[in-house]
């Protein structure tokens, strides 16, 4: 199956395209950033293609996700107004 436009937006359309969903987002995110270089993507692929994840390497990158996701969240917060803060993270603090 090739992953054309008009194939992709119809597997989005199942409820159970969640993980689909989650995926394609990261992997445009991390495509517009630099950091994320030749080595990362064969890598990726080697992954997506079905290579196993051992569980010493799920484990360093639910810790490497853990600082990404905590640097994000300062460089959000230092970029905003303290007020601004909780509506961006999606808190509603006036209910």
């Amino acid at each position: 199956m090739t992953a054309t436009t008009p194939t992709l937006l119809l597997a989005l359309r199942s409820p159970q395209s969640g993980w689909l969903a989650t995926l394609i987002t990261a992997l445009d995110e991390a495509r517009a950033d630099p950091g994320f270089d030749a080595r990362q993507q064969t890598l990726f692929a080697e992954l997506a293609a079905g290579a196993p994840i051992a569980a010493s390497v799920r484990k360093a990158a639910m810790e490497r996700q853990y600082a990404f996701d905590r640097d994000m969240a300062d460089e959000l917060a230092a970029a905003l107004e303290p007020a601004e803060l909780p509506a961006a993270i999606g808190l509603d603090l006036a209910g």
